[in-house]
């Protein structure tokens, strides 16, 4: 695709949970390296796994409190494109936030619609003044939308 090597696919990830469970991380992959037997302190990184590894993982992961994203884009697509809606072809932070619209609605499959992905940058601290503040900066993801029991008396009055 490109001279670099690089791959074809843009992809952007996100892991989210409650922030109760932010501590038990390193818990859970040493316990995830230790199932699929790998070094308790070695890295683990998908693209190196065999896939009998790779669906282990997945179906670990599938049991944890967590939500897992994937926004994949292929490259070709994208070649010479421009967003008619921002001449800039940026999301600007302001004040360490940005609100992006999803091109289509997610279901949380609890009957939430989410239709808006809120992105937050908490800045990094030199001296920890607050339990939440830390040395590299943090980021954050949060959906918003409607619940489906939100909306249910509108749709029921329009029928």
């Amino acid at each position: 695709m490109d001279p670099d090597g690089a791959s074809e696919w843009l992809m952007i990830s996100a892991v989210v949970m409650r922030a109760r469970w932010e501590s038990e991380i390193p818990a859970w992959l040493s316990a995830v390296k230790e199932e699929v037997g790998l070094d308790r302190n070695g890295p683990l990184h998908f693209r190196n796994l065999s896939p009998k590894r790779r669906l282990a993982v997945a179906e670990w992961m599938a049991k944890q409190p967590l939500r897992c994203f994937v926004i994949c884009s292929n490259k070709k697509n994208m070649r010479g494109y421009r967003n008619p809606e921002d001449p800039k072809d940026f999301v600007p932070l302001t004040n360490g936030k940005a609100v992006l619209p999803l091109p289509v609605p997610m279901s949380d499959r609890r009957g939430g619609l989410y239709d808006t992905l809120i992105l937050r940058r908490l800045a990094a601290c030199e001296v920890a003044k607050t339990s939440g503040c830390r040395r590299e900066p943090r980021y954050f993801a949060q959906f918003r939308g409607s619940r489906l029991t939100d909306v249910s008396a509108d749709v029921e009055r329009s029928w």
